[in-house]
């Protein structure tokens, strides 16, 4: 399974996935990191994670169904959200 993790490089992402975290996903899925020190924005989200079955989020992620990324089409299977409330990232 492919996994986009959309928490910007940096101090916060590796507050949250410590390195035996890192290295977990990288054994056993197709991970992807966001290798800005920024969050991407709804446009930059939705064309990253397009191809993507698993998200794993965090404060700033923008908004899921503005992204386009909870239609029937998207092939998004799980949304997994770290450190925080989940009310920015969609509606429901």
């Amino acid at each position: 399974m492919k996994v986009l993790v959309t928490i910007p490089c940096g101090a916060v992402k590796d507050s949250f996935l410590l390195e035996e975290t890192q290295i977990f996903l990288q054994d056993h899925f197709d991970v992807t990191y966001n290798p800005m020190e920024r969050n991407y924005t709804e446009t930059e989200l939705a064309e990253a994670a397009k191809d993507y079955d698993i998200l794993l989020t965090g404060w700033g992620t923008p908004h899921l169904g503005k992204s386009g990324l909870l239609t029937k089409e998207s092939r998004l299977k799980l949304v997994a959200h770290t450190g925080g409330s989940v009310g920015d990232l969609v509606d429901q």
